[in-house]
C-alpha cells in the first residue's frame, strides 16, 4: 500500500517541477531580450551599419518581437518561436554587441 502512495505522488511532483524549469526559462529569456533590447536602443544609429548590413531599426524590430513573443504571446519555452526569439537575442548579444563595442572604443556605460 505505501508502494501505491509513493507512485501517485511522482506525477504531482513532475509537474512542479516543469512549473519551476519553465518560469526559470521564461525569466532568463525575458530578461535577456530585454537588456539587449535596451542596448540596442541606446546605441548610435551610424555604428551598425559598420557592423553588419541590418540597420538599427531592423535590429529594434527583431529585438522588439522576440520581447513580443516571450512576453506577450507567452510562447512555450520549447515552441519554434521561442527558439527562433533566444537566437536573435543571443545573436544580437553576442556579435552584433561587442561589434558596436569595438566601433565605440569600448567607452560607454553598456559594454
Amino acid at each position: 500500500m505505501a508502494k501505491l502512495t509513493a507512485m501517485a505522488a511522482v506525477p504531482i511532483f513532475y509537474y512542479d517541477v516543469r512549473l519551476v524549469i519553465e518560469w526559470v526559462i521564461f525569466l532568463v529569456t525575458a530578461v535577456l531580450e530585454l537588456v539587449a533590447f535596451v542596448h540596442c536602443l541606446f546605441q548610435r544609429k551610424d555604428a551598425f551599419a559598420v557592423v553588419g548590413s541590418i540597420p538599427k531599426w531592423g535590429w529594434l524590430l527583431i529585438l522588439g518581437g522576440s520581447l513580443f513573443v516571450t512576453v506577450v504571446i507567452g510562447a512555450s519555452t520549447v515552441g519554434i518561436l521561442s527558439f527562433l526569439a533566444l537566437t536573435a537575442t543571443a545573436f544580437y548579444l553576442l556579435d552584433v554587441r561587442i561589434g558596436l563595442r569595438d566601433v565605440s572604443g569600448g567607452s560607454g556605460r553598456w559594454r
